[in-house]
């Protein structure tokens, strides 16, 4: 694993490969202190399985004091030197300027779970809703199910007729282990949406919702994880 990390300031940089596996600190039950930016490639790491072999740089892009914007954006560690004509993109000297396309995240640590809320953007996720979304926000008319049917049309893998399917594949563990939130699969629902609210423009939305509860000497209420339905991938969680 190579390793660069930039002196301590609200942006760090880490090279690295996601297929390393948990660090001691983030074993601990108890937290205490941690590292963000490791902390979350342990998190992408265990929610995401097939992220694991992606190689990149993870940027604490951004500390607003309440959240952490923390991001990966796909890269060949290395001199960048070697044959030409192809098209990937080496580490060395990517300092990106704003958020990544493929993965961007924004979390909330805490810490007694150490994550209290997620949410994640980017092609890694949204890649394969993008189209229906854009179908429903052409279309301001239509009801939930009229949404639903076209969500059916672009034949995701965990659609609302898929819902065992789709609970075999949550990641119930992982998300208790770094958030606290104890997910009842009992509360799996499907959901379509549109929303507009002017002057921002209209925003749509498919996926599965389930509900849940924390329970801490400090922290005592509900939570709600969501998940895109063309590949189950785990887009937010949060309070309920």
């Amino acid at each position: 694993m190579l390793v660069a990390i930039a002196k301590p300031t609200r942006f760090a940089m880490i090279f690295l490969m996601l297929a390393a596996g948990l660090t001691a600190a983030a074993q601990d039950k108890a937290w205490g202190s941690f590292d963000r930016v490791l902390l979350t490639r342990n998190f992408l790491d265990a929610i995401y399985p097939d992220l694991k072999q992606t190689r990149g740089l993870i940027v604490l892009r951004a500390d607003t004091g309440t959240r952490d914007e923390i991001d990966l954006f796909p890269c060949h560690p290395g001199s960048g030197v070697g044959q030409p004509g192809h098209d990937f993109v080496h580490c060395i000297g990517l300092y990106p300027a704003g958020p990544s396309e493929f993965l961007t995240t924004s979390i909330t640590f805490i810490d007694e779970y150490p994550i209290f809320q997620f949410s994640i953007g980017g092609s890694f996720v949204h890649a394969k809703s993008v189209l229906v979304e854009k179908e429903i926000i052409a279309h301001p008319e239509w009801k939930e199910e009229q949404m639903i049917d076209a969500l059916r049309r672009a034949h995701p893998r965990f659609g609302p007729d898929n819902r065992q399917e789709f609970l075999l594949t949550v990641p119930l563990d992982v998300i208790l282990k770094f958030t606290g939130c104890r997910l009842e699969v009992a509360t799996a629902a499907f959901h379509a949406s549109r929303q507009e609210t002017p002057p921002y423009p209209p925003i749509a939305g498919v996926d599965w919702s389930v509900t849940g509860t924390r329970h801490n000497g400090k922290i005592n209420d509900s939570c709600v994880a969501r998940f895109e339905p063309f590949d189950g991938r785990l887009i937010s969680i949060d309070r309920f």
